[in-house]
């Protein structure tokens, strides 16, 4: 008898000691995953033989809180246990679907032992959705949305097929420690009352077409009378065509 045969008599056996048609769970680590099937392989380590060795189940359905035709919340484990390294992968419960054809799936994914939960100081009411690499989505209580990216050399993504915009009620702050750009196809359009361009310190006024007029047609009150207009007159080219403002 091999070992998912023994596997199979020893599940049947156990699940005919439950009564009212209950059915029973078993503990084991993720052995391997495929993202086709969202299934896994998964070393069970609630059995083994008098050597120590645990079986491993063939493919069986990984569980999941969203699921559609396409569509859903699709986590993939590392897995990783072997026969000589039973307890490497994530931990997980497995649930007897059919007893008398011993159709099994991982129901869910537990975290193995104190310390190794992606947040130990989560309260109450609180959500973190965390990568093995630090990146993670964070609810907090207050209301905070935190998205943090840690990572070395890790970047920030958003690719909109459409529409988007950011509408905040409070001050909004860009903070790069190197460059920011800012690329459109058509119009970059800044509207505010008070624009300003500049580190901070004294700003100069952006010379407009009006200012311009202005200038290349003033005159001033001579002994003789009305001087002419300046011989140094502003062209074009002297004019802010890039920034813009009414």
């Amino acid at each position: 008898m091999n070992w998912n045969d023994e596997l199979v008599h020893t599940l049947m056996h156990l699940s005919q000691q439950q009564t009212g048609g209950l059915y029973f769970a078993i503990y084991g680590h993720i052995a391997d995953y495929f993202p086709d099937t969202n299934t896994v392989t998964v070393v069970l380590t609630q059995f083994g033989d008098s050597f120590g060795v645990s079986p491993t189940s063939g493919p069986i359905p990984l569980g999941t809180p969203w699921s559609g035709y396409g569509y859903g919340l699709q986590a993939a484990p590392i897995g990783g246990s072997t026969a000589a390294d039973p307890t490497k992968g994530e931990p997980c419960i497995v649930l007897i679907i059919q007893r008398d054809s011993m159709l099994m799936a991982v129901g869910a994914m537990v975290f193995g032992g104190f310390g190794n939960t992606p947040d130990p100081t989560l309260q109450n009411g609180e959500f973190i959705l965390k990568h093995k690499n630090g990146n993670f989505y964070k609810f907090h209580n207050n209301g905070e949305l935190e998205i943090n990216v840690p990572a070395s050399g890790a970047s920030l993504q958003i690719t909109v097929n459409g529409p988007a915009s950011v509408n905040a009620s409070g001050d909004v702050d860009v903070t790069s420690q190197q460059n920011v750009a800012v690329n459109a196809s058509g119009t970059a359009s800044v509207t505010s009352p008070n624009i300003q361009l500049g580190d901070g310190g004294t700003l100069q006024s952006l010379m407009t077409e009006t200012a311009a007029t202005v200038y290349n047609g003033h005159t001033h009150p001579t002994p003789n009378g009305t001087s002419g207009v300046p011989n140094q007159q502003l062209s074009a080219s002297d004019l802010t065509n890039i920034v813009t403002a009414q």
